[in-house]
């Protein structure tokens, strides 16, 4: 990201002989290399693999690794056991399995490196990792141990700057608030009763600290006595800006990570890299959707004075219908929709959708209730979105146990740099699970790429054509008001075809896969503006379609 470099890696399993009593006769190494020939990435590949091995054959260095995968055993049972309200058995003590060495991230040429040791735990619980970080600067081929136990004074800052946040998620956990109720947050997390009794179950001295994307992860290990919070799962949070810098401070080793700053675009350019309608290649592929809908009305329906839309699904067979359910959108006096109703074919409301906007017309949140409750959250920095956190509570039972409550937690960072919007999305809850979540957009003149793919525009913003890095290439036309006409995806095995009226609005869509037509959506437009359109859809399979109704029914706002 600050030198505008990609990485690919690789998988690569050695296969090794010990001859160690305490462990397997041979063992296999997980190692993730770069697939470019690069002579320094393979000096410090080589390097971290000989760290490794040497962990396993020095009896020292081993012990310790074993003392550590065994207390996370025992601390495991121990919450087992009061989890179940009964004297679990007891496991064999763990026993050594494989190494898995995995290229985290670079940054500045310098990479974050994690060996996991991994050991079996018995039949009661998961593999046990245990993990050591590794700084490695590709350029002076150096190798740096981190992630030692903090001292108190690290200890102190780092749970200043990170324990109202894990409150929070703890809080949602428990159920003590629930999702979208942030009044309740406000007065729980300035309880100062509260946050005593919380801190009394993090252990500060577990955090393993290391740099990440634009700041710096403070994580606490699966198994440790800290993650029983989170039914023993991994959990972490990235510190940025005044906050990254407070820990930076304390680890001057993390120093050479960030020794080049990003340069933030103009304002124009910024405004271009956080409008996704620049960057959308589904429109080429797709009707409308409903609220594009309401501006194609021809005369157009200022958005502003309606108060709400309403959408009745129908299923058309043998000169009969049977209604489905509908969506209803309720909309404020800016034309934001601020509530989504969802009706079954009882009109029973079966879920909801709230947002929630700031001044300047951006949305701070999503509650949708729809199946589990969850909430999107936008946050901003000035006037770039820096941040959207997705969160979701899970209710499950295992066995005959109690019931268990799970918190999922996804976090998309955003960076910015000259031309360019990095992001990044990764789990706060369990594993970081960051494979194929990161994404880079870029503008320079009439070319907009995002995922391995540009959009060419002329002047008057008409997409002419789309570049294609790498993957399957994807050609569209589109007529002078920068209409998509026609598209042809996966190598034209997929073909869309768009049709429009006389005012320009969309009359019909197709598609068609492997030359075969798989869907046609026809738009019927009335003169009655409380009713403005219909659309009929069939969907096609072999001999069977299925055709559907979508009637629009629209209530404006009184004056």
């Amino acid at each position: 990201m600050f030198q505008n470099k990609e990485y690919k890696v690789s998988s690569f399993v050695i296969t090794k002989k010990a001859n160690k009593d305490y462990v397997p006769g041979t063992f296999e190494i997980l190692l993730e290399k770069n697939i470019q020939e690069n002579e320094s990435w393979k000096k410090i590949e080589a390097q971290l693999e000989t760290i490794a091995i040497a962990k396993i054959e020095d009896e020292v260095a081993f012990f310790e690794l074993h003392s550590k995968a065994l207390k996370y055993q025992k601390q495991f049972e121990d919450w087992k056991r009061v989890q179940e309200g009964y004297d679990t058995s007891e496991n064999y003590p763990p026993f050594f399995k494989d190494i898995e060495i995995r290229l985290i991230s670079v940054l500045n040429n310098i990479g974050l490196y994690r060996i996991q040791f991994k050991f079996d735990g018995g039949n009661d619980m998961e593999t046990i990792s245990v993990d050591k970080y590794y700084l490695c600067d590709y350029s002076k081929n150096k190798i740096s141990e981190i992630g030692k136990t903090p001292t108190l004074g690290q200890q102190k800052i780092l749970a200043k700057l990170t324990l109202s946040k894990f409150l929070q998620y703890y809080l949602l956990q428990t159920q003590k608030i629930a999702i979208g109720n942030m009044e309740s947050l406000e007065v729980l997390k300035k309880d100062l009763k509260n946050q005593a009794e919380f801190a009394k179950k993090l252990d500060y001295s577990e955090a393993q600290v290391y740099p990440y994307f634009t700041g710096i992860m403070v994580e606490f290990p699966k198994f440790s006595k800290s993650s029983e919070i989170f039914n023993n799962e991994t959990f972490r949070l990235l510190l940025k800006g005044d906050e990254m810098k407070a820990v930076l401070a304390l680890y001057p080793e993390f120093k050479s990570s960030f020794q080049t700053f990003l340069r933030p675009p103009s304002a124009k350019i910024m405004s271009v890299l956080n409008n996704d309608k620049k960057f959308d290649l589904e429109r080429f592929r797709r009707a409308p959707k409903e609220m594009e809908m309401i501006g194609i009305l021809n005369p157009p329906v200022a958005t502003g004075n309606i108060s709400s839309l309403n959408i009745n699904n129908y299923q058309l067979f043998n000169d009969q219908r049977k209604f489905l359910g509908s969506k209803r959108m309720f909309l404020n006096k800016e034309g934001n929709v601020y509530r989504i109703e969802h009706r079954n074919d009882k009109k029973e409301i079966v879920g909801e959708e709230k947002y929630r906007y700031d001044q300047k017309n951006r949305p701070l949140e999503i509650i949708s209730s729809e199946y589990r409750k969850n909430i999107q959250i936008y946050h901003y920095e000035k006037d770039r979105l820096d941040i959207k956190e997705f969160i979701e509570v899970e209710e499950r039972r295992e066995d005959f146990s109690q019931e268990i409550v799970e918190l999922h937690i996804w976090q998309q960072h955003f960076a910015y740099h000259d031309n360019m919007r990095f992001s990044l999305q990764f789990s706060l809850i369990g594993d970081i699970n960051q494979e194929g979540r990161s994404n880079t957009r870029s503008v320079a003149n009439n070319e907009f790429c995002e995922y391995n793919y540009c959009s060419l525009a002329n002047m008057n913003g008409r997409v002419l054509g789309i570049k294609h890095l790498k993957g399957e290439p994807i050609d569209v036309l589109t007529n002078e008001k920068n209409q998509p006409v026609e598209s042809y995806f996966e190598n034209d095995r997929y073909r869309y075809s768009f049709s429009y009226d006389a005012q320009d609005r969309i009359k019909t869509f197709t598609m068609f896969s492997s030359q075969i037509l798989k869907k046609r959506m026809e738009f019927i437009y009335h003169l009655d503006i409380l009713k403005p359109l219909t659309i009929l859809e069939t969907d096609i399979s072999y001999s069977d379609s299925v055709v559907k109704a979508y009637e629009y029914e629209i209530q404006f706002a009184e004056e």
